[in-house]
């Protein structure tokens, strides 16, 4: 007798599509690995795209999927000092997050739940952007000292219902890690990074490492009496350095100047001096240590420089305003 006609086939097949249909949630969610951002591990939806954004820029992950007519945005943003409960935290997120995003309106009451293991505060409204309509769903999570939001976007709630099952499957598996009682969160002001002053006590071995600059700049030319254009000067470049804890360093450079590559690689020696970070290769270069931010994704050296020859001045010491064209923000994954 064939399977087809198995008096017992079509409870086979029940039992076949049930099994298929208990793997599908655990192969999607195979198909984006885990990610960390802050404080917070999460698996992205299927089908979303995963974009970090500088964190001197905003500071936040964007995870978006979208077709003709619709779209899903969700922004993991960096985790800040929570208030004196979490409903005072929503109402402050609502504020400093949501709010950049969408044309003011009053925060909404949030709803208290569990997520997980952690505690969540969520609540949405609708309003505008661009003469738009948006939607806008913020989730604020708890995280002891600190709180995380998610700001989650779409044209409308209705527009969102197609992205929900997606979205919820993430929210399921986050994992929030419980901010330490010393660690120093993240600040923006104006878009820029704020960066604690350094401790008196960072060494040579605490900066070993791989450490990353990128900068660009174009200055465009015209003639003082017509006005017409008379020429640019564009210069954009990367730079690297490999410090070992022993005092070794190693310099990558790469840049692009009006089109022409540049390409320098050297090898020195690196110490730490009165706060004055001296490197030795074909000649010395020294930068005074401005600041310092650890956060469980990298690490931020703020250096003001680079001095050669001539005494630095004293002012630059004392006076964290004083010469801030020259001062750079070195990143260093962890």
């Amino acid at each position: 007798m064939s399977p087809i006609q198995n008096s017992n086939g079509g409870a086979l097949r029940r039992s076949a599509y049930l099994l298929f249909a208990a793997v599908i949630p655990s192969v999607a969610l195979a198909l984006q690995a885990p990610r960390t951002w802050d404080l917070v591990t999460y698996h992205p939806p299927t089908g979303f795209s995963v974009v970090e954004k500088p964190v001197g820029n905003v500071g936040h992950v964007e995870l978006t999927k979208a077709s003709s007519s619709s779209y899903c945005i969700i922004a993991i943003h960096t985790s800040t000092p929570s208030a004196s409960d979490l409903s005072a935290s929503f109402a402050a997120e609502w504020q400093a997050v949501a709010l950049k995003t969408i044309n003011p309106v009053a925060a909404p009451s949030p709803t208290i739940t569990n997520l997980g293991a952690t505690r969540a505060a969520t609540g949405s409204a609708s309003s505008t952007v661009g003469g738009q309509p948006i939607w806008a769903k913020l989730v604020v999570l708890d995280a002891g000292p600190s709180v995380l939001s998610l700001l989650i976007v779409a044209p409308n709630q209705r527009a969102f219902q197609t992205y929900q099952a997606d979205v919820d499957q993430m929210l399921s598996s986050l994992i929030v890690r419980q901010a330490t009682p010393g660690q120093v969160p993240a600040q923006v002001s104006d878009g820029r990074l704020i960066i604690p002053p350094a401790p008196g006590t960072l060494s040579v071995a605490d900066l070993a490492g791989e450490w990353g600059l990128s900068e660009g700049i174009t200055t465009r030319y015209v003639d003082r009496y017509t006005g017409a254009p008379a020429g640019y000067d564009s210069l954009h470049f990367t730079n690297k350095w490999t410090i070992s804890s022993e005092g070794g360093i190693s310099l990558d450079f790469f840049a692009i100047r009006n089109g022409k590559k540049i390409i320098e690689k050297s090898t020195g020696t690196v110490a730490l001096v009165g706060g004055v970070l001296i490197i030795k290769m074909t000649n010395m270069q020294r930068y005074v240590v401005r600041g310092w931010l650890e956060r469980p994704e990298l690490t931020v050296l703020k250096l003001n420089g680079p001095w050669y020859d001539a005494p630095i001045p004293a002012n630059i010491f004392t006076n964290p305003d004083q010469g801030a064209n020259l001062d750079q923000n070195w990143v260093r994954k962890q």
